[in-house]
């Protein structure tokens, strides 16, 4: 009959239990930094408050998506954000909202339809809260 030595088991159990602890510890995100990678991206300069900063991440994003279908140098983009709070059961949340989007392209007409439509489609906008202005040649 095989002899079961308890003090030993109980203290590689112990011992592997304390590591997974240490591991859960050491991996968790801690609450007060930021993380992933638009997170960091997001992060203002002091000067700025966040919808500044928030406004201006989504802009050069969809600024270099229309570049690289218009050419660089056709196109500028403003997004307006909105801070909305919203009230449930338990507390208040703030989340932010895009809540226009104002493009400057030199685009055809049927480009500038185009445009529209994606931009209303990408963040979820109606299509009169997205503006195509196509600047005098």
């Amino acid at each position: 009959m095989m002899r079961i030595d308890v003090k030993k088991n109980f203290s590689k159990i112990a011992t592997v239990v304390l590591v997974g602890m240490l591991l859960l510890l050491a991996l968790t995100p801690n609450k007060n930094e930021k993380e992933g990678s638009t997170s960091d991206t997001l992060k203002g300069s002091g000067t700025e408050n966040e919808l500044e900063v928030y406004a201006r991440y989504y802009e050069d994003k969809l600024t270099e998506m229309l570049e690289n279908s218009y050419g660089e140098g056709n196109v500028s983009v403003m997004v307006n954000v909105q801070e909305k709070k919203e009230e449930d059961f338990y507390s208040g949340t703030k989340s932010r909202v895009i809540d226009g989007v104002l493009i400057v392209a030199r685009v055809s007409q049927e480009k500038k339809a185009d445009i529209i439509y994606a931009v209303s489609g990408l963040f979820n906008l109606p299509t009169h809260k997205v503006a195509v202005i196509v600047p005098a040649s």
